[in-house]
């Protein structure tokens, strides 16, 4: 789920969210639900629909890149849903908000569902990106760090936690013919690297491909040697 983003002018947000799953993916099937009317206003019914057309086709990993600054906490009837998702086994990953240079503890709803995979950002040079929102002290979220920068044809450069939800979408759906979404989401929290910053800013930490994926092969093969 997408809509379109102030910082990628003149692109389409969806279609850059579906890029950057494509490029980790490739072999994915993605359907792209527009969730934002023509003014670019996010309806809390059209949210509903998507996730309820998710959970009917048994699409097992949703991204949403996107959110709504407000007074949820856990407490709206969509965090309720993606809480009950997870626990019938979807992934749900949701960009955390850019609303970082207005100060701490401002995350977006839905990224503050208890269940909901919430993704901050890192800029390129691996530091938390500035735009990147953090919760509250002791809040749990986000859950993890990815890249936010995405290069569009080679040619501009467009930054936001709504790229840096697909990346971590794009590995989920790399992994998911083979291994369990809640053992993938489980096994990318632990392999991710701390960037030095307080959990409610930088979750479990960095992402960490080459780490996920040894430990994934090292836990596969021992299994298979105690069959």
């Amino acid at each position: 789920m997408s809509t379109r983003d102030t910082r990628p002018k003149n692109k389409c947000h969806g279609t850059i969210v579906a890029r950057v799953i494509r490029q980790i993916a490739p072999w994915s099937n993605i359907i792209n639900l527009k969730v934002a009317d023509d003014n670019q206003e996010i309806r809390t019914k059209s949210i509903l629909k998507a996730l309820d057309y998710a959970y009917t086709n048994g699409i097992k990993i949703v991204n949403i890149s996107l959110g709504k600054r407000g007074p949820c906490s856990n407490t709206c009837i969509v965090c309720s849903i993606i809480n009950q998702m997870y626990d019938e086994g979807f992934a749900i990953v949701v960009a955390i908000g850019n609303f970082g240079r207005e100060g701490q503890g401002i995350i977006s709803c839905l990224a503050t569902a208890e269940k909901a995979f919430a993704v901050g950002a890192v800029n390129p040079s691996k530091h938390l990106a500035d735009y990147s929102s953090t919760a509250p002290p002791a809040y749990r979220k986000p859950n993890i760090l990815a890249p936010g920068t995405v290069m569009v044809d080679g040619k501009s450069q467009v930054d936001g936690t709504s790229f840096a939800a697909p990346f971590v979408t794009g590995v989920v759906a790399a992994l998911s013919n083979d291994f369990n979404i809640q053992y993938i989401l489980n096994t990318i929290e632990r392999t991710a690297r701390s960037i030095g910053l307080p959990y409610n800013q930088q979750g479990h930490g960095l992402i960490h491909i080459e780490d996920l994926l040894g430990v994934i092969e090292d836990e596969k093969n021992a299994t298979e040697s105690q069959r």
